[in-house]
């Protein structure tokens, strides 16, 4: 981080020292394969920060707050209904998709990305579902961690 004002001067200093930039695809690679949650994909109004293995960053003694409730519930239940996932795919599936297991819907793919280590997802599965097999619009899918 630095002044607007010294940022060619950064840029000109990092890439001259052998550094590589990165671009916005890479990045979204790597944000994936890691299992990070982005705002406006996995972190939205239709999931709660438990679900997306942010555990860490919610405070259970912190006074009222929106949506306290919820979180307190499932924080002593113990259980979530769906998790956010990292997925390794047999070939590229697409953001928005259906995630299967026997044909039923048991989630939904939010970031997708092709790289070096072929193809990578992240998408919120039911609990429990992620040890059978999965499929996205046929294609294999593998859950490789949270």
């Amino acid at each position: 981080m630095c002044q607007a004002s010294d940022r060619d001067a950064l840029w000109n200093h990092l890439v001259g020292s052998g550094l590589v930039a990165a671009d916005e695809a890479a990045f979204d690679f790597l944000r994936i394969e890691n299992g990070r949650p982005r705002f406006g994909r996995e972190l939205t109004l239709d999931y709660i920060p438990l679900e997306a293995n942010l555990w860490d960053d919610i405070s259970f003694s912190k006074g009222c707050y929106i949506g306290q409730e919820i979180i307190a519930r499932m924080d002593s239940r113990g259980k979530l209904a769906k998790r956010l996932m990292r997925l390794r795919a047999a070939a590229p599936i697409a953001v928005g998709s259906e995630v299967l297991a026997e044909g039923r819907k048991v989630g939904t793919v939010t970031s997708a990305a092709t790289g070096p280590a072929g193809a990578v997802a992240l998408g919120y599965v039911r609990t429990g579902a992620e040890n059978g097999r999965l499929t996205v619009n046929d294609v294999v899918v593998t859950v490789v961690g949270e």
